[in-house]
């Protein structure tokens, strides 16, 4: 198995801002007004690559809205305490490769690389 490029694997990542916390973005938490701008939920800007054979590339290509779809519903799925956390990284590297492999197949993603991590 060959992987991709540094240039292949810079072709191959997408930005997923994502509203997350108690209250959805837009939305309070109990207690406030809904346009509150202080009730604001934390937003996460994430930067992912997958590594992957050269065949892969083509499938990470055609499939990129299905991981997007996926990935941003893992992301969403997960506390804030847990992302934040120690090994928060690392558990959210183990959902994202979870949720590749079910669109690509158990063999295709070898590698999530996690570029940016940035919470506001």
């Amino acid at each position: 198995m060959h992987g991709i490029s540094f240039a292949d694997a810079l072709q191959n990542y997408w930005i997923l801002a994502v509203g997350h916390g108690k209250g959805a973005a837009g939305h309070a938490a109990s207690g406030g007004a809904v346009n509150d701008p202080r009730r604001r939920a934390p937003r996460l800007r994430l930067v992912v690559a997958i590594e992957t054979d050269t065949d892969g590339v083509h499938a990470v290509e055609v499939e990129t809205p299905r991981l997007r779809d996926g990935f941003t519903a893992a992301v969403r799925s997960m506390d804030t305490d847990v992302l934040t956390a120690p090994g928060g990284l690392e558990a959210l590297r183990g959902v994202l490769h979870d949720r590749a492999r079910e669109v690509l197949g158990e063999d295709a993603p070898r590698t999530i690389l996690i570029t940016d991590f940035i919470t506001t």
